[in-house]
């Protein structure tokens, strides 16, 4: 992971802490200012703690909004009185040489962050703020609009709930294709919006549970999202989950099948019971009673057999031992990102080469 800050940002952190001004960015804008392009565990840590020695954070928490979300850069909120953090982290003021990366280390990363109080008080469960539909602009209408005004917004921007709503706070009903349908169905006069809506689903708020609110979308098709000031500021559908599952399942798959593609490799060269073995750390004594089969390895270990240069040599392929070995250490790390489910996903980059080298091991 690289370690650096932009100038640009640690004069923009001085100058909100100088003045207490709050500086607003999107997470995407925030990640970039750090080198990052997504939030896994190890990048939050690392971005707390650089907020940390410049004496700042955000509101609300970066890693607890959507991507594109807003967040305040603002100055560091003291520890109110009583007892104090254990192990605190001083706030103090560092230069850009020290700050870019090179004067912190990764192993003082670790053992002083580790014990920060963000670690406790971080909810250990995935927010429906995260997902981009809950925060994207809300088309509704009033009940008083005419329905071809709903039916315009739903054909144009292809979506499948229309809010019924007289204010940003207050949630009258829902239209939809169905209540449409239903509404014909039953020969109602239909003119105004308000004369086929269905009740309004549940609102939930920004920080819910994803997975609490998964059911409740599953019942009635959507729920709609309530931000922190109480206004309604977006719709979670099935679509949007359905999406959001095949975003977080394809890099699963490529992984499954690159997997596979190994075994299939190694599968070739026959090992014996004590080369299986060879490949398994020999201080794991776990791993050694259970690694019997080529289907029993792990992704490093079918990734050490192929790094053999006596294995490899069996296999007779065409092509560079060490470039194939270099891009399978690099999906290696890629798969553990992966593993740390997170509605961020995984970058564009990463996507490519995890497609890119499924292709090419199938053609081996």
């Amino acid at each position: 992971m690289r370690e650096t800050v932009t100038e640009e940002f640690i004069v923009l952190g001085r100058e909100v802490a100088r003045t207490a001004k709050p500086q607003t960015m999107t997470v995407r804008e925030l990640l970039r200012h750090f080198g990052q392009e997504r939030r896994g565990s190890e990048v939050v840590r690392f971005i707390n703690y650089k907020l940390r020695y410049l004496g700042l954070e955000t509101e609300p928490r970066f890693d607890e909004v959507h991507i594109d979300g807003s967040v305040n850069i603002v100055p560091r909120q003291r520890r109110p009185p009583g007892r104090p953090a254990k192990n605190p982290v001083p706030v103090i003021t560092l230069s850009p040489e020290e700050i870019d990366g090179r004067g912190v280390s990764s192993a003082q990363l670790s053992a002083e962050y580790n014990n920060d109080e963000d670690d406790r008080t971080r909810q250990p469960y995935l927010r429906i703020g995260l997902l981009s539909s809950a925060n994207q602009k809300l088309y509704k209408v009033r009940g008083n609009d005419k329905l071809e005004t709903a039916v315009t917004l739903l054909l144009m921007h292809d979506i499948t709930h229309i809010p019924v709503m007289q204010s940003e706070r207050a949630v009258d009903g829902i239209i939809t294709w169905r209540s449409i349908g239903r509404s014909k169905a039953a020969n109602k006069s239909i003119v105004k919006a308000q004369d086929c809506m269905e009740p309004a689903p549940r609102v939930v708020p920004i920080d819910a549970p994803l997975f609490d609110a998964v059911s409740d979308i599953m019942r009635d098709g959507a729920v709609l999202v309530q931000a922190r000031d109480k206004t309604v500021c977006g719709i979670v559908t099935t679509w949007d989950i359905a999406h959001q599952f095949v975003t977080l399942s394809e890099p699963f798959l490529y992984l499954e099948q690159i997997e596979n593609c190994l075994r299939h490799l190694l599968a070739r060269v026959k090992l014996k019971p004590d080369e299986l073995k060879s490949l398994v750390d020999p201080v794991d004594a776990e791993r050694l009673a259970v690694a019997l089969t080529l289907d029993s390895l792990t992704f490093g270990e079918c990734l050490r057999g192929l790094g053999k240069p006596e294995i490899w040599d069996k296999l007779k392929l065409g092509i560079d031992r060490g470039l194939l070995v270099h891009r399978l250490e690099a999906i290696r790390k890629i798969r553990n990102a992966v593993m740390h489910f997170h509605p961020d996903g995984i970058s564009q980059t990463d996507r490519d080469a995890l497609a890119k080298t499924r292709e090419m091991l199938q053609g081996l």
